[in-house]
């Protein structure tokens, strides 16, 4: 981390712990190339005390895994949570696929009850798309409706994730039109 500064504050009563603001310079990270172990559902996801995050900002962030280096920048968000309901609002990240944001809603006791939507533009092969996913369900089953559009590209599709399973996919429903396979070859 090349620079960090904020603004916080913790009172007692009750607990609550706020950010102001926290803003991050430059931030490389090194990931192992693989997973030593497929995770496990946690127990719970609580957190000790009320958190309020007003201003959170990102200039950049480099990770490395493996052989591959994957760049973020300009992440802005804020989030909240009372120790049991956890909120995160991603108003700007961008990745090397796009401009993306994001609400995203969990709840830290099991069965993890999720919600949120997901956002992403941009363009591929001079193509323009968007992208926007509705997420629900719980952590152990994300159901995940997509809706895909762009200058040619019109597709939709359901996923129902099973991250912690031995099979991390339960369902793959997708319907695309004037899709290009080529676009994607190297």
């Amino acid at each position: 981390i090349d620079h960090i500064e904020g603004r916080w504050r913790l009172t007692w009563n009750p607990l609550k712990l706020t950010v102001e603001y926290l803003r991050i310079g430059r931030i490389n990270a090194r990931l192992p190339a693989a997973p030593s172990a497929k995770p496990s559902l946690p127990q719970n996801l609580r957190i000790p005390l009320a958190l309020a995050l007003n201003a959170i900002s990102l200039k950049e962030l480099t990770v490395n895994q493996g052989l591959s280096t994957y760049e973020f920048a300009g992440l802005s968000a804020h989030g909240e949570s009372d120790g049991v309901q956890h909120t995160l609002i991603v108003e700007r990240l961008d990745t090397p696929y796009g401009m993306a944001g994001a609400n995203l809603r969990l709840n830290g006791d099991r069965p993890f009850a999720l919600s949120g939507a997901v956002e992403m533009a941009g363009s591929f092969q001079k193509e323009r798309y968007q992208l926007d996913l509705s997420l629900s369900g719980t952590l152990e089953a994300i159901g995940i409706d997509v809706r895909a559009s762009g200058d040619k590209l019109s597709g939709q599709g359901l996923i129902k994730a099973t991250p912690f399973a031995a099979v991390p996919f339960e369902r793959i429903e997708l319907s695309v039109d004037h899709i290009n396979p080529k676009a994607f070859s190297a």
